[in-house]
Parts: C-alpha cells; structure tokens; sequence
C-alpha cells in the first residue's frame, strides 16, 4: 500500500535482528500507537511483536505493510527512554526489540486487558441486534460473565464501549523477568571484555 499521506512508525521486533522496520498505521490506530506501545506486525509470513520507537516518514513509492494491533491500552515507556534502549543495545550487542521486551518489568510477560460490564444501554442492544450477529454473541457473553476479560479485540471491546453497551476497567498481570545483564553481556570479536568496560 502506498505510504502517501499515511502516519509510519519505527518499530523494533522480538528477533534475533539488528535492524529496525517502517510500518504503516492504520488510521484507526494512530491514536494508539505512539512512541512506546507494544504492537503486533506481519514479518515475512509470520506475526511478531515490536515495540514503537518514533515516528517517521517513507517515500511514497514504498510498499510498506501496516500495523496489525496495539497490544496495550497505554504505552509501555516514554519517548526518553528510547535513546538509552539504543545505547544498551548497540553496547551489549543485542537484538534492540529483545532487549526492551526484557528491559520491562516483566518483559513481554507485562500483559494490560480489559474486563466488561454490560451497560443499561448494552442490555437493550440486545433486544435489537439479530440473533446470528456477532455482536450480540460478544454482548450476550458479556452479560453471561460480568466482570471477566472478554474473548475480542481491545479495538473492538473500545468500540462497545464507545456505543455506550459497555463499561470497561483496566487490567493489568506482570511476571518477573530474567537479570538483563545475565543475558546481553559478549564482547564484540577482537575486543576484551576489559576494554568494553573501560570505554
């Protein structure tokens, strides 16, 4: 897809890859992917997280592919922490989306999602929408187990709740990471162990 007119991010994905990637977003995200946020993106044939480290631009011959989603309500860190990610990476030699997954308390194993309440208003939706839809059956679901985390997309649950069906609260589960230095300390080939640490 053309990237005229079209809001890019800089991404570093969780593979053993030096680079970082231009995505397109989609116009329904950009709200959401800012500096920061965890996002998932098509990478060859495969989907792989990254996370987004600043905004740019392409030429708009480029075909560049789009985000698929923000994984998380809020971003994960601030734009002043991306230049220290930067340093770390380069400095310890390791994969930039890798190291920020483990940098975070918790790495990837930081999870924010949403539970859902079903509103008034969702209870009369109900009577209204087809009994084959889908949102009925999210709706119908919800009312079945109140309080509980929803099997749908962020952006669609967003999308009820903007409607008024429902009330959404913010979650948060977190895992202990792994030591970062443990992982990332090698010297490069040639160079002592000592002269990295004096430099």
């Amino acid at each position: 897809m053309p990237s005229e007119n079209k809001t890019c991010v800089r991404v570093a994905v969780t593979l053993p890859v030096e680079e970082t990637y231009l995505y397109l977003v989609p116009q329904d995200l950009e709200s959401r992917a800012q500096v920061g946020a965890r996002v998932e993106v098509p990478f060859g044939k495969r989907k792989v997280t990254g996370y987004i480290l600043q905004q740019d631009t392409a030429d708009e011959q480029i075909e560049i592919k789009e985000i698929l989603r923000v994984l998380d309500p809020d971003p994960l860190f601030p734009n002043s922490l991306v230049p220290f990610f930067q340093w770390m990476s380069e400095y310890y030699l390791y994969p930039l989306g890798r190291l920020i997954q483990s940098a975070l308390p918790g790495g990837l194993n930081v999870q924010a999602y949403r539970t859902a309440t079903l509103t008034a208003k969702g209870e009369d939706a109900l009577e209204l929408l087809g009994a084959a839809s889908e949102e009925k059956k999210l709706l119908m679901w919800v009312r079945d187990h109140p309080g509980k985390r929803p099997p749908a997309s962020l952006d669609r649950l967003l999308a009820f709740e903007k409607k008024g069906w429902l009330l959404l609260e913010r979650k948060m589960t977190k895992r202990r990471g792994g030591p970062l230095i443990k992982r990332f300390v090698r010297p490069r080939e040639g160079v002592a162990l000592k002269d990295l640490v004096d430099s």
